[in-house]
C-alpha cells in the first residue's frame, strides 16, 4: 500500500514503512504531528472489512490474538505513546481485516479489495487536508 500512494500523494506528505517494532512505531509518533497509520487486522469481522479509528480520541483494542507476530502490536504502541503523552495531534488507524497472516501468503480477494479502496481513500483525504 505505502508504494501505491507515493506517487498519488503531495511531496509535503511523508510515507513511511515500518517494520512492525513498537519501539521504533513509539519513537516515529513522538516525532509527529499527524500521522495516519495502516497495519492488518484480527477481530474476527469478515475479511476485508476497513477499521478506522481516531487513537486520539479512544482506545485502540488490539487483535483477538494479542500482540502481534512482533512482539508488541499497534495498538499496543499507540497506548504506550498515549501514556508518555506523545500521540501526534492527528493518529488516525486504518486496519484491514485479514485472512491468512503466513509469511509469503498472498492477500485473499477480499482483502486485496479493501487495501486498493483504502489506497484511494487515503490519497483523497490525504490530498484534501
Amino acid at each position: 500500500m505505502a508504494q501505491r500512494l507515493r506517487g498519488q500523494l503531495p511531496a509535503d506528505i511523508r510515507v513511511e514503512e515500518q517494520d512492525g517494532s513498537a519501539a521504533s512505531l513509539i519513537e516515529r509518533l513522538r516525532d509527529l504531528d499527524s500521522v495516519w497509520l495502516v497495519d492488518a487486522a484480527v477481530s474476527g469481522a469478515p475479511a476485508g472489512t476497513i477499521h478506522q479509528t481516531d487513537c486520539t480520541a479512544t482506545d485502540v483494542l488490539p487483535a483477538k490474538s494479542g500482540a502481534s507476530s512482533h512482539g508488541l502490536g499497534v495498538a499496543e504502541a499507540i497506548a504506550l505513546t498515549r501514556l508518555l503523552h506523545g500521540l501526534p495531534r492527528v493518529c488516525l488507524l486504518y486496519a484491514v481485516e485479514g485472512v491468512t497472516f503466513s509469511p509469503g501468503a498472498a492477500m485473499s480477494s477480499e482483502v486485496l479489495a479493501a487495501a486498493e479502496s483504502l489506497v484511494a481513500r487515503l490519497a483523497k483525504e490525504l490530498r484534501s487536508d
